[in-house]
């Protein structure tokens, strides 16, 4: 592995704080952001707040904001957890936690980008983590592209006056960014000063292991719960073929990691 994956990192402490950890890129971000809360409560924060985002309202939120809403009392069935895509069935299967979270935060259009900053200060979080399984937040040449729901939350998260961290689990594992994509997308960052190094998903398997059961196995949480768990056969090189959208090649080892910006 490349010498900045030697980098280990530790999440910040957060007691007595107010925290919103929001997956960037919506699907299975959810996951991603309840199982680093559960890392995150450790911690004792004030309040810690999951969330994810999307591009418009499947008629299930219940608004909290313009543009933020949190997750009904709807539970989806087997066949709509099945046909995901594009809806919030994920987040709704996602247990209940503070302030009746999940939220969801809604890119309606580009207009919105400008005004979710405000919303969001507005709920007084004093630390932001933006959650981004695979890495499509940090590629430019990323399948979903520059312009994609992953780097627009990004900025927005960016944009506000509130601490933010940057957290791409299992780098790859999207099947949106090649191998030299990432290696070259997480060196510009070192060189901008803004990594911060990386930690083993092994303390959060348990959750992405148990919500993403009832999904697809091609799914971004059972890729790295196959990772984790052995069912995966490197080549040569020790590189697996992700079975999803380009299915690129990427190393094993990256599908048990989490690299984290600042």
């Amino acid at each position: 592995m490349n010498d900045f994956f030697d980098v280990q990192y530790t999440l910040p402490g957060v007691d007595d704080k107010s925290v919103l950890v929001l997956g960037l890129g919506g699907g299975s971000d959810i996951i991603l952001a309840y199982a680093f809360c559960r890392l995150l409560e450790a911690g004792g924060p004030r309040k810690i707040v999951y969330g994810n985002t999307k591009c418009r309202d499947d008629g299930h939120l219940v608004p909290v904001t313009e543009h933020i809403s949190r997750v009904s009392e709807w539970r989806p069935s087997a066949d709509e957890l099945q046909q995901a895509w594009a809806t919030t069935a994920i987040d709704h299967t996602v247990p209940r936690g503070d302030d009746c979270c999940p939220f969801v935060v809604l890119l309606t259009n580009r207009s919105v980008d400008a005004k979710l900053p405000a919303e969001l200060e507005s709920l007084g979080f004093d630390l932001l983590v933006g959650v981004d399984t695979g890495g499509d937040s940090l590629v430019d040449e990323a399948v979903s592209g520059p312009m994609g729901r992953d780097r627009r939350m990004l900025r927005v998260l960016e944009e506000t006056d509130i601490p933010a961290v940057h957290i791409v689990a299992a780098p790859g594992s999207d099947g949106e960014s090649t191998h030299k994509q990432l290696i070259d997308a997480i060196g510009k960052q070192q060189d901008l000063g803004r990594y911060l190094g990386c930690f083993p998903l092994e303390p959060v398997m348990d959750p992405i292991r148990a919500l993403g059961r009832p999904l697809d196995w091609g799914r971004t949480p059972n890729i790295i719960a196959r990772a984790a768990d052995g069912l995966l056969t490197p080549d040569d090189c020790g590189c697996v073929v992700i079975p999803r959208c380009d299915r690129p090649r990427i190393r094993l080892d990256w599908l048990t990691i989490a690299v984290a910006f600042g």
